[in-house]
């Protein structure tokens, strides 16, 4: 599997990587998926520069796009918002995943119904091997 990881202070051209004292979003490009690992707060601060990291590659289109929150210590509804924009976006062109894991992330995605909507998993592996 091919595994190719970005680190930087800001987003580059591509969209791959964005960092904050808040909040850090690292993409890794692993075969045909993408996985997002976003580590810290996702806040109405924090949230855009996340979705600016996100809907980029929504529209390169992978086959899988995965969305790590197992490093999120908070998720508020600016969060929420953005994982169905991207769903959304996604439309049916791209199987977006989210993994979320415990009482930060889990826990909000469940109470407001989007584990109905957007399909869940307690790891990177188990999203990138469902199917």
């Amino acid at each position: 599997m091919a595994d190719t990881s970005h680190h930087a202070d800001d987003v580059n051209d591509a969209g791959d990587v964005l960092s904050g004292s808040q909040l850090t979003v690292d993409v890794q490009h692993q075969d045909d998926a993408i996985v997002v690992r976003v580590v810290g707060e996702i806040d109405m601060l924090t949230a855009p520069r996340v979705e600016e990291a996100i809907m980029p590659l929504v529209r390169q289109q992978p086959s899988v796009l995965v969305i790590d929150l197992s490093g999120v210590t908070f998720l508020a509804s600016a969060g929420l918002k953005l994982l169905v924009a991207a769903h959304q976006a996604a439309a049916d062109s791209v199987r977006i995943r989210v993994v979320a894991d415990d009482q930060h992330t889990f826990r909000p995605i469940e109470m407001t119904g989007l584990t109905e909507t957007i399909a869940v998993y307690p790891t990177v592996a188990d999203a990138l091997n469902a199917d």
